[in-house]
């Protein structure tokens, strides 16, 4: 892999998370909200901040906004764009985009402990791996994630822009996850391989096909150039011919390894 494994665990929304489980009183409003989906099940609708309050024992309609108000994920997370968007939006769809991530947790810790056993595998099957968590949190937890318009958790969100070094933006990687939320909440929904593979060329073109992603690629194999060159040198021009395929010659191999 490009990345080390700790580096999901420094995101905004890891770090956020890491903080709120000890919020019983947030944990709470998480419960009442999943409940209130469940008997909505419209991925328009969000339940009322007087429904909130109803389930939760609250009478204070203030309560909700001390509550989310503090140490919050939307304070939690980088960048103006992200901020100012999600700064709008009122305090029960703030709860939500919360409870999305609280809810995707536990799928989340077992994602990354599968990682760090395999810590060879490419980005792109780690991207592919991240895929096929994100349909199963969706039909284990099938209000959370229809809930706002199938919007994916924040945190796989920023997971998958670590996963692939940077060639997504956050509203893309956003916007591809909410693409697997969507159909995994179709008749798919209990077949992850085939969800995943819906999205799957989507996610090369963008992620590992564009330019960008093929120049990292390039990059990171001029190294390895670099050796190859270094034994090369070592030989004789018999054993250099024997040893190139076809088309290739030194002077190719070092314009590439030099970055001409």
């Amino acid at each position: 892999m490009a990345y080390p494994v700790s580096q999901l665990e420094t995101t905004p929304t890891a770090r956020w998370l890491a903080d709120m489980r000890r919020a019983k009183s947030r944990t709470q409003y998480f419960h009442a909200l999943r409940t209130l989906l469940r008997d909505a099940h419209d991925p328009a609708r969000l339940p009322t901040r007087e429904e909130l309050n109803r389930l939760t024992g609250h009478d204070s309609s203030s309560t909700i906004y001390s509550v989310f108000n503090q140490d919050s994920l939307v304070h939690a997370l980088d960048g103006p764009p992200r901020t100012s968007r999600l700064g709008r939006l009122d305090i029960v769809a703030k709860a939500v985009i919360e409870a999305k991530v609280w809810s995707y947790g536990e799928y989340r810790t077992g994602w990354i402990k599968a990682l760090r056993r395999c810590p060879r595998w490419p980005e792109r099957t780690v991207a592919t791996s991240l895929l096929h968590t994100i349909v199963l949190w969706a039909t284990h937890e099938p209000e959370f994630a229809i809930a706002g318009c199938y919007a994916p958790p924040y945190s796989a969100v920023q997971d998958l822009c670590v996963v692939v070094d940077g060639t997504l933006s956050e509203p893309e990687a956003e916007q591809l996850l909410q693409s697997v939320v969507e159909t995994a909440d179709g008749p798919l929904g209990d077949l992850p391989a085939t969800v995943v593979d819906v999205v799957y060329d989507r996610l090369l073109d963008t992620a590992f096909q564009a330019p960008e992603a093929i120049l990292r690629s390039l990059e990171g194999q001029r190294e390895r150039v670099r050796d190859v060159l270094h034994l090369l040198d070592r030989m004789s021009e018999d054993e250099v011919g024997r040893a190139l395929p076809h088309g290739v010659s030194v002077e190719l191999l070092r314009r590439f390894a030099e970055g001409a």
